[in-house]
């Protein structure tokens, strides 16, 4: 009895056109996202490091009540470093923070993004009273202009009665997006907004 050996299946492969329609379908598509990727990184990362500012922020909040002191959240534009810090009752004068007193509090320090600008505003008239309040507006845009708000100031200060002083985070990412974190002075939590010029 004689078998028929099976005869070899016909191979299909890709062509080479077919292969070079599909590295340039690829292309468009890579060219399309990825700067829609981009923006969404950017934005992602915006609002991770206003949620670091809005904890840190908690923090001081907190332990000032809980320590019947004030704390105040240090923050340095050029670094991007943050930390919380107590307020000594001996020291007088622009710095009257111990600036080593809470260095083992959970989420008391650390660093914003370097991709994300950070800029600290007090409003105009924040004469310091002595215990470094300021007025309770909270009224007026976010956004400000040079008579509501000025430049400055390296922190906020919480107080033991659960007050804060008034000042407003402006961050913004490398594609021009901003978000404001205006701290209100009455409730000393912080309001974030959308800032829609760039």
């Amino acid at each position: 009895m004689d078998r028929a050996l099976p005869t070899p299946v016909a191979r299909r492969a890709f062509t080479l056109v077919e292969l070079l329609v599909v590295i340039v379908l690829i292309t468009v598509l890579s060219a399309v996202l990825v700067p829609e990727m981009r923006g969404t990184f950017e934005e992602a990362l915006l609002r991770s490091s206003a949620r670091q500012l809005i904890g840190a922020s908690g923090v001081a909040y907190s332990r000032a009540v809980a320590d019947g002191r004030a704390h105040r959240l240090h923050f340095d534009p050029a670094t991007g470093r943050y930390r919380v810090e107590r307020r000594a009752d001996h020291a007088t004068g622009p710095d009257r923070t111990d600036r080593a007193a809470n260095e083992d509090v959970p989420g008391g320090r650390g660093v914003i993004d370097p991709r994300i600008a950070v800029q600290l505003r007090h409003p105009a008239g924040d004469g310091d009273d002595g215990g470094g309040r300021a007025p309770a507006s909270t009224d007026g845009p976010a956004e400000g202009t040079a008579k509501e708000a000025v430049v400055g100031g390296d922190g906020v200060d919480f107080f033991p009665d659960g007050t804060a002083q008034a000042a407003e985070f402006i961050l913004r990412d490398r594609a021009g997006f901003r978000l404001a974190l205006r701290v209100n002075p009455v409730t000393a939590r912080l309001q974030v907004r959308e800032l829609t010029e760039r």
